[in-house]
């Protein structure tokens, strides 16, 4: 079977490079330069990734707002340590560096921010999203099994099923169209894992299972709920809001990285000189050198 299809975006055809230009992907594993204090890292992510056309004033000013909205002012100037290394940051500030340091470009598509995470951390990260959707930009976020806090916090729920839209719609009316079907939240339940459960396809009740999703799909398309938001795509098609204050037009998008390579090579060239100042053994093995 050969499956075959074209990516989409503001109905334009886009490549893996302009996908990465307003998309982030949270990683699971912390991937750190242990000797970096917080503050260097996300210099040196701002200097590589930020616009060519802001100066390295604007750069910096911009990292200082980033390090106050995932609060990190009491560890901006503390190395970053890891698991083989001294001892650095916390476990919660180093998840929230990791989510600065990929909200950085302000991209408008952000994969799973909160996987790995346990649910006071998770709601944290899903407040600041919160917060940077107030300040006029359309968040999108893919999640596993929120908890009823973070749950609350989204403004429009898309919920799939086996390849299919079960709805799209506030949680509110998530609510409405579920109990209008039979299928009653109770008061005491999060909402997201009722809705999960009721949209699992599980292989020992496969046949059942599958008919119940194909019904709510079904249903989902014949509602008013679809009629709606088939009227707000329509309304906002000539928009293109995906990025604001941004060029829309993907097309313009050109060179993968966001600074030329001599910019690109003296950032690395500082990265390099702070790894060997800072890291205590190569300091150590330098002296010992040049005593010999």
């Amino acid at each position: 079977m050969t499956v075959k299809g074209v990516v989409l975006i503001n109905g334009q055809a886009v490549s893996v490079a302009k996908i990465a230009s307003i998309s982030a992907y949270i990683q699971q594993r912390n991937l750190f330069h242990e000797v970096l204090t917080v503050r260097e890292h996300l210099t040196f992510q701002a200097l590589l990734r930020l616009d060519r056309n802001l100066s390295r004033a604007e750069k910096m000013a911009f990292v200082e707002k980033l390090i106050k909205k995932f609060n990190l002012t009491k560890c901006m100037d503390t190395r970053i340590g890891g698991k083989f290394a001294f001892k650095g940051i916390s476990g919660g500030e180093m998840k929230r560096l990791s989510f600065a340091s990929e909200v950085l470009t302000n991209p408008s598509i952000i994969d799973e921010p909160t996987t790995g995470l346990d649910s006071f951390m998770a709601e944290n990260i899903v407040q600041v999203l919160k917060t940077m959707a107030s300040e006029g930009r359309t968040i999108i976020c893919t999640i596993h099994q929120p908890s009823s806090q973070v749950f609350e916090l989204f403004d429009n729920l898309l919920l799939m099923a086996d390849g299919r839209v079960a709805f799209m719609g506030t949680t509110g009316e998530a609510k409405d169209f579920f109990s209008s079907l039979g299928y009653d939240c109770p008061e005491d339940f999060n909402p997201s894992d009722y809705y999960i459960n009721e949209l699992a396809i599980r292989g020992t009740h496969y046949k059942e299972n599958k008919a119940k999703v194909n019904k709510i799909c079904d249903n989902y398309l014949e509602s008013d709920y679809y009629k709606q938001f088939n009227v707000k795509m329509i309304e906002n098609e000539s928009r293109n809001t995906i990025t604001d204050g941004v060029d829309t037009d993907l097309a313009t998008i050109g060179s993968t990285y966001s600074v030329g390579y001599l910019r690109q090579t003296q950032a690395i060239m500082w990265r390099t000189y702070l790894l060997i100042v800072n890291h205590p053994q190569t300091v150590k093995q330098q002296i010992i050198r040049s005593l010999v």
